[in-house]
């Protein structure tokens, strides 16, 4: 009997200490199968929050881009006025000095100056709004909220 009971605790030890090596390994696979998903959900994350950032980035550089058309049609605008008004002196000199000449030439100084404040206006207004829009949308973009 006391060899029976030798090799029944010998082979009791024996499936003990299997199932403990074999609950080792099931406990060290699920370690690095969590540390693989969480490396994964990171990467999706952070694939997410570059995609947004790209995509507010273009829509910024796109605003830029209409803004900086919109600059280029307002300094077309004054560069007429300039030669318009270049025009109306000239000739204001080489004729007899016309009332109509003059009060063109002092209404339309009066308007270019306008036009060069509103351009003025224009650009600073413009360069703030595309810094907001393109600080919003990059901060939808991480907060996954849609427009």
């Amino acid at each position: 009997m006391p060899k029976r009971l030798i090799y029944g605790l010998i082979a009791a030890a024996g499936i003990a200490v299997a199932i403990y090596f074999y609950g080792h390994a099931q406990y060290k696979q699920g370690v690095n199968d969590e540390r693989v998903r969480q490396e994964l959900a990171h990467a999706r994350l952070e694939q997410g929050l570059r995609y947004e950032r790209d995509k507010a980035d273009a829509k910024y550089r796109a605003a830029v881009v209409a803004r900086e058309v919109a600059e280029d049609h307002i300094d077309s605008i004054e560069r007429e006025l300039d030669r318009v008004l270049k025009d109306l002196r000239n000739a204001e000199h080489t004729t007899t000095s016309d009332r109509l000449n003059a009060a063109s030439a002092g209404r339309l100084e009066g308007f270019a100056a306008c036009v060069r404040e509103y351009g003025s206006l224009a650009r600073d207004a413009a360069k703030w709004a595309d810094q907001v829009n393109g600080l919003q949308d990059y901060v939808r973009g991480i907060a996954g909220v849609s427009e």
